[in-house]
């Protein structure tokens, strides 16, 4: 029989958008979150100093880490990660986790958020999975479980399975979306692919991995996406930002590219009938 919770909900700015501060009566974990321009603010909070993990979230990545001192990390990527705008810090209330503590839960999280495919994954790695005994194990479970009921409720669905396109129509608009013209004969301006690329950048994104293809038995002509404007020795810019965070050669090898997009446009088609 489900247990009753009480959850507490700090709202620092008075709304969902700001800094929040949140914990769970039968969870000894806290949990914050804070927009990147707040996480000065967030720093101000003890518990940011302890062992614990966390996400570095935009529109479409995600990275999971893990500290014994979640402030300096944050810190950190604050100077080296462009691309993230929030950050969620979950650690506990009187700083019981440790190494093999933190290890465990980052690489269960990282695990769970690429299956769940709904971000794009920064972590290259699964990062390290602790060896605990079956009675840490079950606390470490409880304490994840606890976590992604949370930032479920925030809105936060990380690790919310994609759901599957049931809907013929909602289908067809999305193969709508990604339909290149057929006749390959037409003069193709730089104008035109732009447009093009900037079209299918989300799904470019998702699939090219920035240029890593996810699924290896497919070949790509790849299109070249970079996280930063590229900027030349001379200071002329190579790139331009066609979704946030998301960068693209200005020039182009018209032929090449066209061709990447028809791959990239079959594979997907694919993709999706397979689900």
């Amino acid at each position: 029989m489900a247990k009753a919770k009480t959850i507490n909900l700090l709202l620092e700015d008075g709304n969902l958008e700001g800094l929040l501060t949140i914990e769970d009566s039968s969870w000894d974990g806290i949990m914050f979150v804070s927009p990147r321009e707040s996480v000065g603010k967030l720093f101000h909070q003890d518990e940011t100093n302890y062992w614990g993990v966390y996400l570095l979230i935009s529109d479409n990545q995600v990275y999971i880490g893990q500290a014994s001192e979640l402030q300096k990390r944050i810190k950190q990527h604050d100077k080296s990660k462009d691309f993230w705008k929030k950050a969620v810090l979950i650690t506990t209330r009187d700083d019981s986790l440790n190494r093999s503590a933190i290890d465990y839960i980052e690489h269960e999280l990282i695990e769970k958020s690429k299956k769940s495919g709904t971000l794009h994954s920064e972590n290259k790695q699964a990062g390290n999975k602790a060896k605990v005994s079956r009675f840490d194990k079950v606390k470490y479970d409880n304490f994840i479980e606890n976590s992604l009921l949370l930032l479920e409720l925030l809105g936060i669905k990380v690790f919310v399975k994609n759901q599957k396109v049931k809907n013929g129509d909602k289908k067809a608009e999305i193969s709508k979306k990604l339909d290149l013209p057929k006749d390959n004969s037409e003069k193709i301006t730089r104008k035109m692919l732009i447009e093009e690329i900037s079209q299918h950048a989300e799904i470019l994104e998702k699939y090219s991995g920035f240029n890593t293809p996810r699924v290896t038995e497919k070949k790509f002509s790849k299109i070249k996406l970079f996280k930063t404007e590229q900027i030349s020795k001379s200071g002329v810019k190579l790139t331009r930002e066609i979704i946030p965070n998301v960068h693209v050669y200005v020039n182009y090898n018209y032929h090449d590219n066209r061709l990447a997009l028809g791959q990239y446009q079959q594979f997907f088609n694919e993709h999706e009938e397979k689900k």
